[in-house]
């Protein structure tokens, strides 16, 4: 009498080798893109960014441009040299009695960015000026001070 076993073991065989098969493709998949970002990083300047619309020499980024690295900062490719950055930047804040969201309007500036280096353009409260390439302090109507900055950040 056959009680399944002859049909399952061969299933669970097939289903592990897959598993393998994909699991390796998987791997080598990843790497190049790993690769790939090592090839942008060292001929072009990295921008992670924090900002809900950002424009690069009047050109719009759009959502689908900006990647996502490891730690999930998006992060766009650009060419070194001078560039005009222009970008609205918010911050959400939860609070013990309310929340509160800090919004700029359009800001412009330009940085003049490195090839082979990683910068972090965002909204901070604090000015550490260890790395700052560029800041711009911001005063709220609650007078609450922050800051945009533009950090090297290696």
């Amino acid at each position: 009498m056959d009680n399944g076993f002859g049909i399952l073991i061969p299933f669970f065989g097939v289903s592990i080798v897959l598993m393998v098969v994909f699991l390796v493709i998987g791997s080598k998949t990843r790497k190049k893109g790993e690769n790939k970002k090592q090839e942008e990083l060292q001929s072009k300047a990295i921008l992670i960014y924090y900002s809900d619309n950002l424009f690069i020499d009047g050109v719009k980024v759009k959502m689908t441009e900006g990647k996502l690295d490891k730690q999930g900062e998006r992060y766009i490719p650009v060419e070194p040299g001078k560039r005009v950055i222009k970008g609205r930047f918010s911050e959400y804040v939860q609070g013990m009695v309310s929340n509160k969201t800090y919004k700029t309007d359009l800001m412009e500036f330009e940085l003049d960015l490195e090839r082979g280096k990683t910068y972090r353009l965002s909204m901070q409260n604090d000015l550490v000026e260890d790395g700052v390439v560029f800041y711009t302090p911001l005063t709220f109507d609650n007078g609450k001070e922050k800051y945009i900055v533009c950090e090297l950040v290696a």
